[in-house]
């Protein structure tokens, strides 16, 4: 009891030292992640073929240059779900576009040109949150995780701005798949054999984890509003249920200070609290054994010590008794200078002995006597 009342404490900060720097390096490659995937949106809005095809958007000769760029950098990233570009517009102009034989009306914020096979053309809009930021100045920005308008899968955007002599004409957007991005992130952080990474948004969403369908699933929210608690109460490490069984936790956060983004993310390691507290019961079995063995050891040392300072002794001491008792007095104990109490009994028989001796000897001689005096 005292052992496990010492070391589970030491286990528990253990597990903290090392959830920290799971959750803290998993942070900066995320950020830096994040700002590959700027860079590239801010590139391809930089592009003169972009610039060209969003000035011009119903020329065929420029959007052939440019969906030939933007196809060449979709195949550069195969993770994003579409890189379309959305066009700037006032709010009642629009134009016709032409997708194999069918014609797409695109007003402002709508995709005029995408990598999908003009599958998207003529969706979004100026009240999607990545559109409105960007049009409102921002130099880029990360939506919210969502379903995607194509498949319905979850992905997010990273927008930005598309300019010409300083004026925002359109946006590039590149759309992570959230699959792609829980492969990279949270399905290679497994610890041990119950501890693995997870993201939630401030909404408590699951827009990261192991079990994919929990990713923007409604029951994924309930399962994890126990954690949202905590997170809110501003606890960092904590002990939670998540479906029933206790898990230790470590939350670290992204925040939107860092980022022009729609949600805060968190970051968060869990691990099983049995698997946390079993280097505890490991080293009680270890030390339980361990004190079995030694009980054992002093055991048969007690056992042999007693055999052979006691028992070997007190054999011999009955021997001796039992030649006493069947009138052989010329038995003697060897006590082999023995202090013990078995050597002063020893002695204290030897004596006895040799005084039985002596008297008989005397009797003896006395009878002898008497019989030649009689004769």
């Amino acid at each position: 009891i005292v052992v496990y009342y010492l070391g589970k404490p030491e286990a528990i900060k253990t597990n903290h030292e090392l959830a920290e720097i799971v959750a803290k390096k998993t942070n900066q490659a995320l950020i830096r992640w994040l700002e590959e995937q700027i860079r590239t949106a801010q590139t391809i809005a930089r592009d003169p073929r972009v610039v060209d095809v969003t000035l011009s958007p119903a020329d065929p000769q420029k959007r052939a240059a440019a969906q030939q760029f933007l196809s060449q950098m979709h195949a550069l990233h195969p993770y994003y779900e579409n890189i379309p570009l959305a066009i700037k517009f006032a709010e009642d102009q629009t134009i016709s576009i032409d997708v194999q034989g069918d014609q797409k009306v695109v007003g402002n914020g709508n995709f005029f040109i995408d990598t999908v096979g003009g599958k998207t053309i003529g969706k979004c809009g100026p009240q999607f949150t990545y559109i409105k930021n960007v049009f409102a100045g921002k130099p880029y920005f990360i939506s919210e995780v969502y379903p995607s308008i194509l498949r319905g899968n979850p992905i997010f955007v990273v927008a930005a701005p598309i300019l010409h002599h300083g004026q925002i004409i359109g946006a590039t957007i590149v759309a992570p798949r959230m699959d792609y991005f829980t492969e990279y992130f949270v399905e290679k952080s497994v610890i041990g054999t119950t501890g693995y990474l997870s993201m939630i948004d401030q909404d408590g969403m699951f827009i990261s984890h192991p079990q994919k369908n929990l990713i923007l699933n409604p029951k994924g929210r309930d399962l994890v509003q126990p954690v949202m608690d905590k997170i809110a109460a501003g606890e960092s490490y904590f002990l939670s249920d998540f479906a029933g069984t206790p898990k230790v936790y470590y939350v670290e956060k992204l925040t939107t200070a860092q980022f022009h983004m729609e949600d805060s993310w968190y970051i968060i390691f869990c691990r099983g609290y049995d698997e946390v507290l079993a280097g505890v019961f490991a080293f009680l079995f270890k030390t339980f054994i361990s004190m079995l063995l030694v009980a054992v050891a002093v055991t048969l040392l007690v056992y042999f010590l007693t055999r052979s300072l006691i028992s070997k002794p007190m054999d011999k001491l009955t021997v001796a008794a039992d030649c006493v008792t069947n009138g052989d007095l010329r038995v003697k104990i060897d006590t082999g200078g023995s202090l013990n109490e078995v050597g002063v009994l020893s002695r204290s028989i030897n004596n006895m002995t040799q005084s039985i001796r002596e008297q008989t000897i005397k009797i003896r001689e006395a009878v002898h006597t008497l019989n030649a005096t009689a004769t």
